[in-house]
């Protein structure tokens, strides 16, 4: 494709094409940089040309330049108002930036052009939830994507978004039955998305209900049941949060710290040819440090301190609410509360509490203890009291409320 290039340099579609190839894979920040300034040169060669911006778009969201990214999206929906690819990107963009308002007036209008579009749907969702919306509002967003999304599809879709919803609001008992109707539901499908969304729905909640060595054996199950599913998901989301049902079971004592190792070496090399060295790092270390697993330890393997440039990563919304929040966990664990907190207040802006709601409560947690530790006691009561807020009135109550519960108690905070 690069040849073909070289060949036509004045065709801006070889050049878009041969940068959509290289995104297969993650690329270095050379890499990126490259096929930026190629797609400069496609939208300057044809500035009407709305996958040129698209793509544009794409690469400058992986280089962190949240701005830029947003500006050419807007260049791709101004030459083609429709552009569903570029409203989609823009929406994630707005959410991984923490900017929910916009992102739910973005998913309105979406709706309006696209109003049988079940991926509106879900995007509304998220941003309502994200910026505090009512139950009420959220599950009309929900409806209606369940109304839109194809008949074969529609009840194991509804369950998992259930699920989650149960998490985010507290409601862990609610999480339970709904998860065990979703296996019921699912049970002989092969691909892993309702699978792991039931699992993961399971022992989120069993943790929290204190049940910890429930949740550990559940995680278990679903960890050796999961070499079956066939995963599919180009962003890896689902595969980057099944490291956390190893690190239930590591942290609540039915794994040893060795056997994590190796689980965790044999989890790396499947992912190799799908995944940069630092996505693999943080999401291997991130969902297992605690008692049992240091935050030392995995700094030790940090593949940013090997020489060469810095790894690229696929900066997809999901993915980055969770890599901050997981990074940040292991730098405060580390004893680095000044490197972790702007990476917890970056993961809890984010408008990304609807599919991650537990690990984004718990970063409200961990942001707490980081102001803490960095003696900002006003913003440590503000994070607790964020986590309070939202699952501090849960019957049974919950692990985390309880946890913020302590520091607030300790800090004097004003309730």
């Amino acid at each position: 494709m690069d040849e073909a290039v070289s060949r036509f340099p004045n065709d801006a579609e070889l050049r878009v094409l041969a940068t959509i190839r290289k995104e297969q894979t993650a690329m270095s920040r050379e890499e990126l940089e490259a096929s930026l300034e190629a797609l400069g040169r496609a939208v300057e060669i044809d500035p009407e040309y709305a996958d040129g911006w698209c793509a544009k778009a794409v690469v400058l969201g992986e280089l962190d330049r949240g701005d830029d990214e947003l500006g050419a999206l807007d260049q791709c929906l101004r030459v083609a108002p429709g552009a569903l690819d570029c409203m989609e990107i823009r929406s994630g963009a707005l959410r991984r930036l923490g900017r929910c308002e916009e992102a739910a007036a973005d998913a309105r209008r979406w709706i309006s052009w696209e109003p049988d579009q079940p991926a509106a749907y879900i995007e509304l969702a998220r941003s309502l939830t994200s910026r505090g919306a009512s139950r009420d509002a959220i599950e009309e967003a929900l409806a209606l994507r369940w109304k839109h999304t194809p008949t074969e599809d529609r009840a194991s879709t509804r369950l998992c978004d259930v699920a989650r919803l149960a998490i985010w609001m507290g409601d862990f008992e609610g999480a339970l039955r709904t998860a065990d109707a979703l296996e019921r539901q699912t049970a002989g499908m092969a691909t892993s998305e309702p699978h792991l969304c039931a699992a993961l729905a399971r022992v989120e909640a069993l943790v929290e209900l204190g049940r910890g060595t429930q949740a550990a054996t559940v995680a278990a199950q679903a960890w050796h049941r999961g070499e079956a599913w066939v995963n599919d998901d180009p962003y890896l989301h689902f595969e980057y949060r099944k490291t956390f049902l190893l690190g239930v079971e590591v942290e609540h004592g039915t794994m040893t710290p060795d056997r994590w190792r190796e689980a965790g070496d044999l989890w790396e090399r499947a992912n190799l040819p799908r995944s940069d060295p630092f996505e693999r790092w943080v999401f291997r270390w991130g969902p297992a440090i605690g008692t049992r697993i240091r935050g030392a330890e995995a700094l030790l393997s940090d593949p940013r301190l090997e020489a060469g440039p810095p790894a690229a990563f696929f900066n997809h919304a999901g993915n980055a609410s969770l890599r901050d929040a997981y990074e940040g966990h292991i730098q405060l664990d580390a004893g680095d509360p000044a490197k972790a907190a702007p990476l917890l207040e970056r993961a809890t802006r984010s408008c990304q509490a609807f599919e991650y709601g537990a690990t984004h409560v718990h970063a409200r947690l961990w942001l707490g203890m980081a102001k803490e530790k960095l003696g900002d006691i006003p913003a440590a009561c503000e994070a607790y009291r964020s986590v309070l807020e939202r699952w501090g009135a849960t019957r049974p109550p919950s692990v985390t409320a309880q946890d913020a519960e302590r520091h607030s108690r300790a800090l004097h905070c004003a309730r």
